[in-house]
C-alpha cells in the first residue's frame, strides 16, 4: 500500500513551479490553502493540499485571479480547470477517428473512457482496406519511421479522402519525426498514453497549425498532476524510484520550457538553447518510457495514480 509522504513547502515549491513566496501569499493573504505544521511550525503538504494546489496553479496560469479562486472548494476548482482542458467537439460531437491496424482500433476502443471527446468510427487492416471516410482525422501504426513513411502518408491521404493524419510509432529519430511532422500530421510515440493521445487528435483537428509539438519533438506524456502525484508516493517496498522519476520529469520538463523561452528571448544563442530544448525532450521521453515500466513494476496506475495512507 503507498504511503501519504507530507512535503516541504521547497518541495512543493519545485514539484508546481510556484515560487515559496507566492505558496506563503497564496495562504496567508487569500486563505486559498491550510497546510498542516510541523512541531516546528514548519509547513506540511499533504497529497490533497498538492492536488488542490496544482488546480489552482492551472487556472492561475490560464489567467483568472487567486482570490476569486481562494474560497471555491476543490470540486469546484476541479470543475473549473477541467472545463478549460475539455476536448473539443466537432458541431457538438465527438471528433471521430478512422483507425488502419487491428491492433491499433482494439486498444483505442477499450480505453475509450480515457479519451473524452474522440472516438473510433471505424477501422481497416491497412491502408488499402481504408475507403473514403467522414472521420475527422485518421490514425495509423508504424513500427519505425523510415524513408517511405512520406509516401505512406500520402497513400492514407488520398484513400481515405482525410487530411489530418496522425502516425503512432514505435522506434524512429527524432530528426525524422521533425521532418515528417507539419500543420496536418502529428506523430505519436509508443507506447501510448490514452489521455495525451486524445489531446494531441484534438489539436490536430481543433487547431492544425499547433497539433504537432513545435520542432517534432516528443509530445508530453503525463499531466503536472499526475507528476506531481508520482513525487508524492511511497511504494511498500521502500523503493522511492517513482519520486525520484516524477521529480526529474518535472524538472526536465521545466527545462525544457526554461529552453524555448530563452531561444525566444535570446535570439544570438537560439541555435544553443534548441540544442538544449531537444536534449531535455530527449531525456523526458526516454523517463517517461522508464516511468511506464517502473510503473508496472510498482502497481501504479499512471492514468491517475492514488495516494493511501497507510492504516
Amino acid at each position: 500500500m503507498h504511503k501519504q509522504m507530507p512535503l516541504s513547502i521547497g518541495a512543493v515549491s519545485k514539484i508546481l513551479g510556484v515560487s515559496t513566496h507566492a505558496l506563503r501569499k497564496w495562504e496567508d493573504r487569500h486563505g486559498a490553502i491550510h497546510p498542516a505544521r510541523s512541531a516546528g511550525g514548519d509547513r506540511r503538504y499533504s497529497s490533497d493540499d498538492l492536488k488542490r494546489l496544482t488546480r489552482l496553479k492551472t487556472l492561475v496560469d490560464s489567467g483568472q485571479a487567486i482570490g476569486a479562486l481562494a474560497s471555491m472548494s476543490d470540486d469546484e476548482l476541479e470543475a473549473l480547470a477541467r472545463g478549460l482542458t475539455a476536448p473539443a467537439t466537432a458541431n457538438g460531437r465527438p471528433l471521430t477517428v478512422a483507425v488502419i491496424g487491428e491492433r491499433l482500433a482494439h486498444e483505442l476502443r477499450r480505453a475509450a473512457s480515457r479519451m473524452p471527446g474522440v472516438e473510433v468510427a471505424e477501422h481497416a487492416a491497412n491502408a488499402t482496406a481504408l475507403p473514403d471516410t467522414s472521420a475527422d482525422a485518421v490514425v495509423a501504426e508504424l513500427g519505425s519511421l523510415g524513408e517511405d513513411t512520406r509516401s505512406s502518408l500520402e497513400e492514407i491521404r488520398t484513400r481515405s479522402g482525410v487530411e489530418r493524419i496522425v502516425l503512432v510509432y514505435g522506434y524512429g529519430s527524432i530528426e525524422t519525426a521533425e521532418q515528417l511532422s507539419d500543420s496536418r500530421t502529428a506523430l505519436v510515440r509508443r507506447p501510448l498514453n490514452h489521455r495525451e493521445f486524445a489531446r494531441t487528435v484534438v489539436a490536430l483537428v481543433g487547431s492544425p497549425a499547433t497539433g504537432q509539438p513545435e520542432l517534432g519533438l516528443p509530445p508530453h506524456r503525463f499531466s503536472r498532476d499526475v507528476l506531481a502525484q508520482m513525487a508524492m508516493i511511497s511504494p511498500e517496498l521502500a523503493c522511492e524510484c517513482p519520486q525520484h522519476v516524477g521529480q526529474l520529469l518535472i524538472e526536465l520538463s521545466d527545462f525544457e520550457a526554461y529552453s524555448a523561452e530563452c531561444e525566444i528571448t535570446k535570439p544570438h544563442d537560439a541555435s544553443i538553447h534548441n540544442m538544449l530544448r531537444r536534449t531535455a525532450a530527449t531525456s523526458r521521453a526516454l523517463f517517461e518510457s522508464a516511468l511506464v515500466e517502473l510503473a508496472e513494476a510498482e502497481g501504479i496506475d499512471l492514468d491517475g495514480p492514488r495516494l493511501v495512507t497507510a492504516d
